[in-house]
Parts: C-alpha cells; structure tokens; sequence
C-alpha cells in the first residue's frame, strides 16, 4: 500500500488565509487565522461552510492544530503592513490636520 502525503497548501491560498474576515457569526469582522481553535473546529464537527470560507476556515485548523502558526507570521505582518499603507492620493486633510496637531477628531454630536 502506498503512502499518501496530503497536498499543502498553496502560497496563495495562505495569503488569503492571512487576509479573509469572517464574515458572520460571533466572530465577525475578525481574521480567520485570528479565530479560536475550538470555534474553528467547531465547524468542522458540526457543518463545514461550502466554497472558499470552508476552505480557509478548514486550512487554518490545520495550522492552528499543528501548531504552524508562527509559519505565518510573516504573511500576516506582510498583510498589517499593506493595510496601513497611505492611499495613493495621499492622507485626506482630516488625516493630516490630526497628524500635524496630534489630536484625535472631535466627536459628532448626538441625535436626539
């Protein structure tokens, strides 16, 4: 009989793992590799979502159960650093008043 290796997954795949927010349940808005194992592992018990949230939720319970998170770290500073990029347009005049006066914006009033 011969030995199966299951196929790893792609680099592609990981750096959208590192880039997916759940999009709904109590964990929503979070990273899916930022999620708890027993949620994840949850889901692989009860009901698997179908597609590319199924996917990504069953690789990271891969990663997170083998203890590989640390493989990647470097994709998700990778992902923090891209997100905290200026737009191309540079920051708005609200940004850059706040940066050069060093405060926060003033909140809205309240509706009543």
């Amino acid at each position: 009989m011969e030995k199966v290796t299951p196929a790893l997954p792609s680099r592609e795949l990981l750096e959208e793992l590192v880039r997916y927010v759940m999009p709904f349940g109590k964990y929503k808005g979070q990273l899916l590799v930022k999620l708890p194992e027993a949620y994840l592992a949850w889901f692989a018990r009860n009901s698997m979502p179908k597609g590319k949230l199924g996917e990504l939720i069953e690789t990271a319970l891969v990663v997170r159960h083998n203890g590989l998170d640390a493989l990647l770290q470097p994709l998700l500073d990778q992902n923090t650093a891209l997100r905290r990029e200026p737009s191309p347009k540079g920051p708005s005049s609200d940004e850059h008043a706040r940066a050069s006066v060093g405060t926060s914006p003033a909140p809205s009033p309240r509706k009543r």
